[in-house]
């Protein structure tokens, strides 16, 4: 809309600075996370997670960008973290490098990626491709007779169903230059999910599958199934291929029905069961490479199933000294805590056979066969082990990929050593998978916050649209969540841990102090809320089988009093949010329910459902409510499949309007969070299981929903934020990282209205059709007057100081946030 704008304001300064920092760890989860997932994300007609249909999803989206068609008004940029890795269970040293320094790796859920040079540490990370049709990379592989072949799977397929379905094996025959995605495997559901894959001196290429062990005699193009077990379990765990060709295969996940080794000494045709015993879960194996043949040193170890409380323990620990023809039991350090289903690696030291490194949430070594072993203390070098790769070149050297990315030992293979050193190599490795985003309501500011899996809460501050410069900074250990930054004082920072854990942080995302404490309530990824208008902040605690108890902290930043408030119906919360108007609170909940509370917490407290029984009912998750011009104007997500996911209501609930029917463009998949546009609010974007999508106008009958991909990868995208000083939407997505893009101005819009009370005036009358950038030098004293005249918006800088007494006008023709 085309107004001007006349404003007189009064302003009075005051500032709050905190020095002191604390550093807090909580021990992440996997299993409480994969059942969160599945709970949010499944299908409640069928109560399972079909993730079948999220590769059909990606395969329409993949049409639409061979097309063009995207959204062509946004660009997104990459903005970080720069240093901060990233769950990898792909690792693998090039071959072709005759220098020895060239590492591939694999995110989870960010892609493939190399480094030149893995011994310096300011040696950036290269992706291949953000637009692959999988970027859910799990294992890498050679030929070893011809090294420019290179083979990697995809797929995590372990359980955790935050984890992203593979879509087959990536070829390339000139050593990562040019790929493809093997047409046998990428619409084979055989292939969703690729633990290992192994490749024999003659080329065979074999691939641990969800379905038995598959083999290939012309480098991928056609596969037969050489080993399906008729017992126990059918899920490949992991291959390995002795020196003198036999190949070894084991068996087995947290759901199996028992574990299983098997070995073939004909390149597939024919596998002798050697399973030691079949009792245990996920299996995992490491051979000696200075040995074979008859002599063949094994070490086996497999994990108790889903078996509370055994669940992820070490069942059983073996070795072998006979190509398993017998095994003798070894020591069982307890490595893996209860997660050995999710984090389980060996690896045996190139020449010598009695020093092997095992992986699990923490490391151990043992340097003589297994008899005794030193465990290094959690966080050595970061939880969570999934690769574990000895240099040949330099035996000494370990490179160690884990659930904080990539990093290098120059002496942990050294037989003598028993405190190793550890240095990260995650510099341009960006694969960190976000839940949440915020960023500081400042123009031109890079600065964001975000709650990460396992890599606990990030602060990234680069210069806006760039990646790579700017300081990450961990404020927070294990697991982070949801994250609040105030838009009237970025001094005030909110970011949480699991369950009822939230922590108040400065403007450089330093820590202030905890305003709740409380692990032992509230949900794993637990929901919360904040008004940053009056500083109150909202989490949920607990339930009885009659009420809902929320923490409720009052003056945040200021005298921070922390608070609870009572609500008399028992919810199932999954989303809240801050209303317009101050003291109301809207809470979305389990079935499609929405509460709207007045007066939250204070006299007169009053709650109405307000979904009017309109939306997805049964096993549903409200993911997202955000707010319009007014409280009446709601827009509500869902992040379960089968169901509609978009709804909108108007008139405060009364009506809703179903904006994700058939037809609308939107793929059937998880919806995690949205946004109005404030300056054109029938704008609205999504962040989906395949990132940030659009419609142009919600108030029509078909949204015409398409993706706005243009710089941002084939990526889930969790959290979703929008800066109303400069138009900046910011993204946190589930394994590249966080992003940012500008939106334009909307049409029949040329300027826009920005004026943020925390900025520093001049002492001056100033008149710019364009805009006006204040400078920052000075101070408005008392009873003085400033005037600023301006077409397009006036930018007020930080740290705004001004006397009793002083005030300014500012005129502005242009659009504001309707």
């Amino acid at each position: 809309m085309h107004k001007s704008y006349i404003i007189a304001v009064a302003l009075f300064s005051v500032f709050n600075v905190w020095g002191q920092e604390k550093k807090k760890e909580f021990h992440e989860n996997p299993y409480e996370r994969a059942r969160f997932e599945t709970e949010i994300t499944q299908d409640p007609a069928t109560g399972v997670v079909p993730l079948e249909r999220l590769v059909s999803a990606r395969k329409n989206l993949q049409e639409k960008i061979q097309k063009g068609r995207l959204s062509s008004s946004m660009n997104w940029y990459e903005m970080g973290p720069s240093d901060a890795g990233g769950r990898t269970r792909a690792l693998a040293l090039d071959p072709n490098d005759a220098n020895h320094k060239r590492v591939w790796a694999g995110g989870v859920a960010g892609g493939l990626w190399y480094n030149n040079d893995f011994t310096d540490a300011n040696q950036q990370w290269v992706k291949i491709d953000d637009f692959w049709a999988n970027l859910a990379v799990s294992c890498i592989a050679f030929d070893p007779n011809s090294p420019q072949k290179m083979y990697v799977g995809t797929g995590e397929g372990w359980q955790n169903i935050d984890a992203v379905r593979g879509a087959g094996i990536w070829y390339s025959a000139n050593n990562g230059t040019t790929w493809q995605q093997l047409p046998s495997t990428a619409s084979n559901s055989d292939f969703y999910f690729v633990q290992d894959i192994a490749v024999n001196t003659n080329g065979k290429v074999f691939a641990a599958t969800q379905n038995g062990v598959y083999r290939s005699t012309d480098n991928g193009t056609t596969w037969q199934q050489v080993l399906l077990p008729t017992i126990g379990s059918t899920f490949a765990a992991d291959l390995e291929i002795a020196s003198d060709q036999t190949i070894f295969a084991t068996f087995g996940k947290i759901t199996s029905s028992g574990s299983g080794i098997y070995k073939s000494t004909d390149e597939g045709s024919t596998w002798t069961n050697i399973t030691p015993d079949n009792t245990g879960a996920r299996t995992e194996l490491a051979l000696a490479p200075s040995t074979s043949g008859s002599s063949q040193v094994i070490y086996a170890v497999s994990t108790y199933g889903d078996s509370p409380p055994n669940t992820g323990k070490i069942k059983w620990f073996k070795k072998s000294s006979d190509a398993g023809s017998t095994w003798t039991d070894i020591a069982a350090p307890n490595f893996t805590s209860n997660q050995g289903w999710y984090n389980l690696i060996l690896s045996v030291h190139p020449t010598d056979p009695n020093v092997v490194i095992a992986g699990g949430t923490n490391l151990a070594k043992t340097t003589d066969g297994g008899a005794n072993w030193v465990m290094l203390y959690y966080g050595l070098p970061y939880p969570d082990q999934h690769a574990i790769v000895f240099n040949p070149y330099n035996p000494d050297q370990v490179l160690i990929g884990n659930d904080g990315g990539v990093f290098v030992s120059n002496n942990y293979g050294n037989a003598a050593t028993t405190e190793p050193t550890f240095q990260r190599r995650t510099k341009g490795y960006n694969v960190a998978q976000f839940y949440s985003v915020a960023v500081k309501n400042i123009a031109g500011s890079g600065y964001a916050i975000g709650g990460t899996q396992d890599n606990g809460s990030q602060r990234i501050n680069p210069p806006i649209f760039t990646q790579g410069t700017g300081t990450d900074v961990a404020i927070f250990s294990g697991d982070g969540y949801i994250c609040f930054i105030d838009r009237d004082n970025p001094n005030v920072q909110i970011i949480s841990g699991i369950k009822n854990v939230y922590e108040l942080h400065n403007q450089n995302g330093d820590f202030t102090e905890s305003i709740v404490i409380d692990g032992d309530k509230g949900k794993f990824l637990n929901p919360a809320a904040y008004n940053d208008k009056i500083n109150v902040f909202y989490s949920y605690s607990d339930t009885t089988s009659t009420t809902t108890r929320l923490s409720r902290v009052t003056d945040v930043g200021g005298g921070t009093v922390l608070g609870s408030m009572t609500v008399n119906v028992k919810m199932d919360i999954t989303f809240m949010k801050a209303g317009k108007t101050d003291h109301t609170l809207f809470i979305g909940c389990k079935g499609g329910k929405i509460y709207k509370i007045t007066n939250a917490g204070i006299a007169g407290q009053n709650f109405t459902q307000i979904d009017n029984a309109c939306l997805p009912a049964g096993n549903t998750t409200i993911s997202c409510i955000d707010i319009g011009a007014t409280d009446d104007n709601l827009l509500v997500t869902f992040s379960n499949y089968g169901i509609s996911s978009v709804w909108l209501t108007n008139d405060g609930g009364t009506t809703w309007v179903n904006k994700d029917q058939t037809g609308s463009g939107l793929e059937d998949m998880p919806v995690r969070a949205a946004v109005f546009y404030p300056l054109d609010r029938k704008q609205v974007f999504l962040a989906t299981e395949l990132g940030v999508w659009q419609t142009p106008d919600i108030s029509s009958t078909n949204p015409n929903w398409q993706p706005t991909n243009t710089g941002l990868a084939n990526v889930r995208c969790d959290g979703l934020v929008y800066r109303s000083t400069d138009r900046v939407l910011a993204v946190g997505t589930h394994g590249r990282g966080i992003y940012m893009s500008t939106l334009p101005l909307p049409p029949n819009c040329n300027s826009q209205l920005v004026l943020e009370k925390e900025n520093r005036l001049p002492n001056a009358t100033i008149e710019s059709w364009d805009w006006i950038q204040a400078n920052a030098n000075n101070a408005i004293n008392a009873n003085q007057k400033v005037t600023y005249s301006a077409g397009k918006y006036i930018l007020l800088e930080p740290n705004f100081e001004a006397k009793q007494g002083s005030t300014f006008q500012a005129q502005i023709a242009g659009c504001s946030e309707n």
